[in-house]
């Protein structure tokens, strides 16, 4: 293996180690900030990629588009809130 290849390789895997990390702080700060508006030009400002950028690595990474991942976590967390409720108003009947 040429030292050539063997910088690009390594140079690759901490590429890949940066945008890992930059994604989970994206997926976290999504989850924190649910009920917020939040936009994928913000999300891409916070760790300082373009919006294209952003949106391509998020995508190739988790496997859908940012907008849909928020949306998916808005949807879990309405369910949630909603079979909380139902669960809460149940067990006030049985009461």
């Amino acid at each position: 293996m040429s030292l050539l290849n063997t910088f690009y390789k390594r140079n690759m895997r901490l590429a890949f180690k940066q945008i890992t990390k930059k994604i989970q702080f994206i997926t976290n700060y999504m989850k924190e900030h649910i009920d917020k508006v939040v936009t994928v030009s913000s999300l891409a400002e916070k760790v300082g990629m373009s919006d294209k950028s952003f949106a391509y690595m998020f995508s190739k990474t988790i496997g859908i588009s940012p907008k849909k991942y928020l949306m998916s976590l808005k949807v879990k967390k309405k369910l949630k809130d909603y079979y909380l409720g139902l669960t809460s108003k149940l067990l006030k009947l049985q009461s």
